[in-house]
């Protein structure tokens, strides 16, 4: 009887460590938020900053073919998109200085179309 007692205790406490961990790892998930970018022709961009994890979500309203490329600081400062990355949907800021582009035609040098945004 008390071997018996002795695993519904351990079977107890096992039970209450997994629905701890769970709300931990719920709480977690819960904190990254999403983010709406303005990703038009014309738009000025203010660096901004957000947490690691967060998604940003470029929205174009105005329908003339755009993109967002991924690039380092320097091809940033030039609007160059030669070597980054293209970027499908939803991108998930990573940590440290991220930097986007529009690489169609002059948009990012003369449509502004470029944001910083570090994720901290």
């Amino acid at each position: 009887m008390a071997q018996v007692r002795g695993s519904a205790h351990i079977a107890a406490t096992a039970v209450i460590i997994m629905v701890t961990m769970s709300m931990l790892f719920q709480s977690q998930v819960a904190e990254a938020a999403a983010h709406d970018v303005k990703w038009d022709y014309g738009v000025k961009l203010s660096p901004v900053t957000y947490k690691t994890g967060d998604t940003i979500n470029f929205k174009n309203t105005d329908k003339l073919g755009h993109n967002v490329i991924k690039v380092g600081q320097a091809a940033f400062g030039k609007c160059s998109g030669q070597g980054g990355a293209a970027k499908q949907g939803p991108v998930k800021l990573e940590s440290g200085a991220n930097f986007f582009i529009c690489s169609v035609g002059k948009h990012c040098s003369q449509g502004g179309m470029k944001i910083q945004i570090t994720g901290n």
